[in-house]
């Protein structure tokens, strides 16, 4: 099964998920845990931008789904941030720095250690 990523912007509709797979082959419990500090700055970008679909714990909506069970790196995330899933996720290349995008990458995958 593969599982998906989906970050989005409050302007846009957020939808399709991927359907490929970790390119790593990992399941989302056994990939390594981000940076914790790195993680926490994200936290800020991800309440502003990504919450609006996916909610503020990012368990998902209606039309997005949830973080807390991705199978992708922070280095697999900061890709799809960067690049989008149209015509549902826009690309924040341009919008988010490439700090930003890092951060909330780390962020979105440190969700799947919350309880």
């Amino acid at each position: 099964m593969a599982l998906a990523l989906v970050l989005a912007a409050p302007a846009m509709g957020c939808g399709a998920p991927l359907s490929e797979p970790s390119a790593t082959g990992l399941s989302a419990w056994e990939a390594e845990r981000p940076d914790a500090r790195l993680a926490a700055a994200g936290a800020g970008v991800y309440q502003e931008i990504c919450s609006n679909c996916h909610g503020a714990a990012g368990l998902g909506s209606e039309w997005a789904p949830a973080l807390t069970t991705l199978a992708l790196d922070v280095r697999e995330v900061s890709a799809q941030v960067l690049a989008g899933n149209p015509p549902s996720m826009p690309s924040f290349a341009g919008t988010l720095t490439e700090a930003q995008i890092e951060a909330v990458a780390a962020y979105t995958v440190q969700l799947r250690y919350s309880d």
